[in-house]
């Protein structure tokens, strides 16, 4: 019996080493979101805070994407997306997208043409009609451009006669 014993107090003390060790406080996502306690440039954080607050105020259901690459040796693409969407807060009258360094030719949905604004990256479509909470509401947004390419690593490429995105730029 004292031999179990000893041996479930070393087990616990094992135990109590990992959870003591198993992430530093110094390491966790507060103290990366804030680099070292340094805090995001302030354009960063206004960035970071109004995406996070979009997050919660419509349902993303679908996206249906088309895309036209046949222009490859002119790095350039046409594209039409379909967002199906349902808002989760009353009162909405518009919806904003990130939308980086590409052409916004038109909006519309089902009764016609939206009217939308685009600066700084963010498309805003505003709605003919106030959407209601659990509404499943549908719009088009036709765009084109020549897509992003992060100088060191990520992004959109025309390479070797393949079209590809890395999804992610580390700059």
């Amino acid at each position: 019996m004292q031999r179990f014993l000893h041996i479930c107090f070393l087990l616990s003390l094992i135990l109590s080493g990992f959870s003591l060790f198993s992430q530093p406080v110094p390491f966790g996502c507060q103290h990366w979101r804030t680099l070292n306690g340094k805090g995001l440039p302030a354009t960063a954080d206004r960035a970071m805070n109004e995406s996070i607050l979009r997050s919660d105020t419509f349902d993303i259901l679908h996206y249906d994407i088309s895309i036209d690459i046949t222009n490859y040796t002119g790095h350039f693409f046409r594209a039409a997306t379909t967002i199906a969407f349902s808002p989760k807060i009353a009162g909405q009258d518009h919806i904003r997208f990130d939308l980086f360094q590409l052409n916004v030719d038109s909006i519309k949905n089902a009764a016609g043409a939206l009217i939308y604004s685009y600066e700084n990256n963010i498309l805003t479509i505003n709605f003919s009609e106030v959407p209601n909470v659990g509404d499943t509401v549908s719009l088009t947004v036709y765009y084109d451009g020549n897509p992003y390419q992060d100088p060191t690593w990520g992004g959109f490429y025309f390479e070797g006669g393949y079209i590809y995105n890395l999804g992610i730029g580390l700059t």
